[in-house]
């Protein structure tokens, strides 16, 4: 069978440029499958990018070098799963953010010279880093990487997440209206309970930008009461819930979602929001009807 392209670099050549550009960061051999559109599947140790091609390692009679293909005859490359991908994720699940991003910076560093090859893990890993940034009150830094994030490799699914934080992100800016078509969209599409999740609570805050309360109480409530196991977005759909309950003045309901935030999970960005805001209220409405 024809080689796609020429084998190029010779023993320390690849050495140094696969050292730049590692495929896979915490595997001391890995495994990688390249998959192309005909259906072919070959096995590489390393892989990266040079231009529109992907460069495959290879050993020929024990001489290491490259083999260069198309990106664009490639459907996709078979990385093994970072295990800090699934070790980040449970720290969010916890409500462990910052242990989060600790987790995840090294391996997304490394990643990201390969973030245009279909089927890398860098989307995945960036979408936990934007969650991690947004849990911490970080959101507003977060635009370039939202933006990155669309324009990557990322499969369908991820890519709905993206769309979430994108509309998060035109909220913050001052572009509710937008942000709010665009999640009714995720939440017809996605079937994945964390995005869907994620997607109400957006919509909660787009509508609470419009001052449309009562239909953003509803929002925030499709949380707890359809995806009670999206633990970590609990604090944040009772918050938007006891603010939408200020609006349409029910101040009884709304104290009573503050003190909740506060007793359930004091060590949440929203407990300390909430403290502020159930004071505020304590003072211009001291006594329950």
């Amino acid at each position: 069978m024809r080689r796609a392209l020429t084998f190029l670099i010779i023993a320390a050549g690849l050495a140094a440029a696969t050292a730049q550009q590692p495929a896979v960061p915490d595997a001391a051999d890995p495994v990688l499958t390249i998959v192309f559109k005909d259906g072919r599947r070959v096995q590489s140790s390393a892989v990266r990018l040079q231009g529109g091609t992907l460069m495959s390692a290879v050993t020929d009679k024990g001489i290491k070098g490259e083999i260069g293909y198309p990106l664009d005859t490639v459907q996709k490359v078979e990385f093994p799963m970072p295990s800090q991908l699934q070790t980040a994720a449970a720290l969010l699940a916890g409500n462990k953010p910052i242990d989060a991003i600790a987790q995840i910076e090294p391996v997304l560093k490394s990643y990201y010279p390969l973030r245009a090859i279909p089927g890398n893990w860098w989307p995945q890993l960036a979408m936990l880093r934007l969650n991690a940034m947004v849990l911490t009150g970080r959101g507003s830094d977060a635009r370039p990487l939202i933006t990155e994030l669309a324009h990557s490799a990322a499969d369908g699914e991820t890519m709905q997440a993206i769309r979430v934080e994108e509309a998060a992100a035109w909220v913050r800016e001052g572009s509710p209206d937008k942000a709010v078509a665009q999640l009714e969209s995720v939440i017809r599409e996605t079937s994945r309970p964390d995005i869907a999740a994620r997607a109400w609570v957006e919509t909660g805050n787009g509508l609470s930008a419009l001052k449309r309360w009562e239909p953003a109480l509803l929002a925030y409530l499709h949380v707890p009461v359809f995806y009670p196991g999206q633990k970590n977005l609990l604090p944040a759909a009772l918050l938007g819930s006891a603010r939408s309950l200020a609006g349409i003045e029910d101040v009884d309901s709304a104290k009573d979602r503050l003190q909740e935030i506060i007793d359930n999970y004091p060590a949440s960005p929203e407990a300390v929001s909430a403290r502020t805001e159930l004071d505020k209220l304590n003072k211009t409405n001291p006594n329950r009807t």
